[in-house]
């Protein structure tokens, strides 16, 4: 018999660095993860669906997600 993950969409642990400098440990989906890159690589000040770096790999994928950082 299988068991049923609590967390239906588990992710993969990341660190990330949060706008005030300092890591954090957080579980992220794909998403997530796509807009914690480009969240970080914008400099924290824009939002990464008006990113303008048409050679980024993930730049397809950067505004894809609604949820927000937590």
């Amino acid at each position: 018999m299988r068991e049923i993950s609590p967390n239906p969409m588990p992710g993969k642990k990341h660190t990330i660095r949060r706008k005030s400098g300092k890591l954090k440990d957080v579980e992220l989906t794909r998403s997530l993860a796509i807009k914690a890159f480009c969240t970080e690589c914008l400099g924290f000040e824009t939002h990464p669906k008006d990113c303008e770096s048409f050679n980024c790999p993930l730049w397809p994928f950067r505004g894809k997600t609604t949820i927000a950082l937590r």
